[in-house]
């Protein structure tokens, strides 16, 4: 083992104690220990200079893209449409136990659109928890099925994981969701099918439908108008060679003008949703230091060779796969972004020989490893919604983790199995 490989891995371990036993921000994280890294090496600055910028090139589109996301989504939010779907589910919903986890299911998909697992809690939480009550059916089922829906969900470009594996391979974010879709849509029917066995062992005790009216948000002035740019948006961003960013960012100044008719509403909202990007895109423009150094110096190639001598050649072909299936479990042990900077750059460059594409690689390990995310304690959101959930972190964990692992193996088995994945 080398200078170079120890220094990999001493880097991998500095982010993981980094992230999780201290306070420091995560952009000061990916941008300093690279560079630390970096002079141990005895890289000159020049080449440092380089490799910055090659990783800034390929970082700073994804970062735009948050922004863009984060605002079209907001903007859709603050004109009303998704407070009227969950209106609308919940009105027409029977109060039964099955029906309420399925319509709970069907809320966290409209929910989680936006991609932030804040604002999806707060949502989901607001529109079933009384309804959960009435019925005697446990919280921790609705912090379950929201987080497993949540989750698969989270494989969308603006989702979080899906642009950082984008910008260490240096692919777009819509080439790894085209691999996912199909599987969202099979993980979604596996979601469904969960809420229903689920309700089967819940005890049925049936509200009064009449004992309350729902109240129902006011249809927005120009839903239609909305949910066609929605759709419109989310068609370019699968089927259009164009980066996401744009797509995105055209589509806010049309939700602008159809919407937003006062210059200060429109101010005050942009606003909120940028106050809310910002964080985002720092913390994404400072993986372009990590990205730069780590996948562009001779510091991967190093990592990959040490793998590719530890690994038979048989099993290192299908490397993508095997580090799918183990994403799940070691999610407990090796934070997300250690598996995304350090570990999947170097299964790419690993199976890249046998005719696997980056983009593949990255979908590989997103598709098991979206399952998991809602139920880790190093994902924020979560202590937020436990919180208005009223549930414990442990009964949260014993609820969920089987089924997001039954989740994680169903959908690579069924990436693998009907060729969506090259194996």
């Amino acid at each position: 083992m080398d200078r170079m490989v120890i220094t990999g891995f001493l880097l991998m371990a500095a982010m993981m104690f980094m992230l999780l036993r201290t306070k420091v921000r995560p952009a000061l994280v990916f941008s300093v220990l690279p560079l630390i890294a970096g002079v141990v090496l005895g890289f000159s600055p020049s080449a440092l200079l380089r490799y910055i910028t090659g990783g800034m090139e390929t970082v700073l589109p994804v970062a735009a893209m948050f922004g863009c996301a984060i605002l079209f989504f907001g903007l859709l939010e603050s004109a009303g449409m998704f407070a009227w779907l969950t209106g609308i589910l919940k009105a027409r919903m029977k109060y039964s136990a099955c029906s309420v986890m399925l319509f709970t299911v069907l809320i966290s998909i409209i929910a989680h659109l936006s991609g932030s697992g804040a604002v999806s809690y707060l949502i989901v939480a607001n529109a079933c928890r009384d309804v959960y009550a009435k019925n005697n059916i446990p919280a921790v089922k609705l912090m379950c099925l929201c987080s497993l829906t949540f989750g698969i969900m989270n494989m969308t470009p603006w989702g979080g994981p899906c642009g950082r594996l984008a910008a260490v391979l240096r692919v777009s974010p819509a080439e790894i969701w085209s691999y996912c879709i199909p599987v969202q849509l099979a993980g979604l029917g596996m979601v469904f099918l969960i809420a229903v066995f689920m309700s089967k062992g819940t005890e049925e005790v049936k509200a009064e439908e009449k004992a309350e009216e729902v109240q129902r948000a006011e249809r927005p002035p120009r839903l239609v108008l909305n949910v066609i740019l929605l759709a419109a948006v989310l068609v370019l961003l699968v089927c259009v060679s164009i980066q996401p960013f744009i797509i995105f960012g055209i589509g806010a100044i049309i939700l602008m003008l159809i919407n937003f008719k006062g210059i200060e509403h429109l101010r005050q909202t942009a606003g909120k949703c940028m106050k809310q990007a910002w964080p985002m895109m720092i913390t994404v423009t400072a993986t372009g230091v990590l990205t730069g150094v780590f996948t562009q110096s001779p510091l991967l190639d190093s990592m990959t060779e040490f793998f590719g001598e530890l690994l038979p050649r048989n099993i290192a072909d299908h490397a993508h796969i095997l580090l799918g299936a183990l994403s799940n479990p070691i999610s407990w042990f090796v934070i997300g972004e250690v598996q995304i900077f350090g570990l999947v750059p170097i299964v790419s460059e690993l199976v890249r020989g046998a005719g696997i594409p980056a983009a593949a690689t990255g979908a590989a390990f997103l598709i098991p490893y979206s399952a998991a995310v809602f139920v880790l304690q190093t994902t924020v959101s979560v202590h937020l919604g436990i919180s208005v959930c009223g549930v414990t972190m442990r009964e949260h964990v014993r609820e969920t983790y089987k089924w997001t692992l039954l989740c994680s193996l169903g959908m690579l088995a069924f990436a693998v199995i009907t060729g969506i994945l090259p194996f």
